[in-house]
């Protein structure tokens, strides 16, 4: 259950094109992540976390290769640094990015328009968008739940709130529904994630699942950090 933010689903796709850049950018944010592990539980933690939220959600996925994967990534480590407060503060954090990024789009609709919009956060043609607006159409709120949790469909929540205004729902009933959805799946996963993780270090399962390292020569990497750290 751990495993879940490292799916294909929460990662996106990349393009052949951008493979060397994301690649390369990709293993410093690795290396980033494991050294900022060590501060899990510091002030400043949660709200790096709703920026990351937020940041992935206004760009319309696009860039989910990389911030989509550093926001997942964080979300283990603040909530596996803050013992039984961290279950729920890591969705919270998520619930408020996309909250933010949610209104933002609302606002910014209201004002230039749907296709404008659209265009700007680069989801203008997406095969996801036409699907959820379908099912925003066809189903109501339940339909843009559906694609919410759906793990084939990695659409950040404030672009499924856009699309069910696009399909003529209420926008308050939209972005309620969504985000008390998206913030009760985060913290299922985010229950499984602790029970799963029940008497491994933090940065252990972080060289595990990042790296790839088995488990003894992740704990020798970490135990070799600790001892340059003193």
């Amino acid at each position: 259950p751990h495993q879940f933010w490292l799916q294909p689903s929460n990662l996106g796709s990349t393009s052949s094109s951008r493979m060397p850049e994301s690649s390369g950018l990709k293993e410093r944010a690795i290396d980033w992540i494991i050294d900022v592990s060590k501060h899990g539980s510091k002030w400043w933690m949660p709200p790096l976390l709703i920026l990351l939220s937020c940041a992935n959600s206004l760009t319309g996925g696009t860039l989910v290769w990389c911030l989509g994967f550093m926001q997942a990534a964080m979300f283990t480590v603040v909530g596996m640094s803050n013992g039984k407060v961290g279950i729920v503060l890591a969705p919270l954090c998520l619930t408020i990015g996309a909250s933010i990024a949610a209104i933002t789009y609302i606002q910014l609709m209201k004002s230039s328009g749907a296709d404008a919009l659209l265009e700007k956060t680069g989801a203008k043609g997406s095969k996801f968008l036409d699907k959820a607006q379908d099912f925003a159409q066809n189903y109501g709120a339940a339909g843009l739940i559906f694609i919410q949790v759906n793990p084939l469909t990695p659409i950040p929540t404030a672009v499924l709130v856009v699309a069910g205004m696009i399909a003529k729902m209420d926008e308050v009933k939209v972005f309620s529904v969504l985000m008390i959805g998206k913030f009760l799946t985060l913290l299922l996963n985010s229950i499984l994630v602790s029970v799963a993780s029940q008497g491994k270090p933090l940065e252990q399962i972080l060289r595990e699942q990042l790296k790839g390292e088995q488990a003894e020569t992740a704990t020798n990497e970490a135990a070799s950090e600790e001892k340059k750290d003193k």
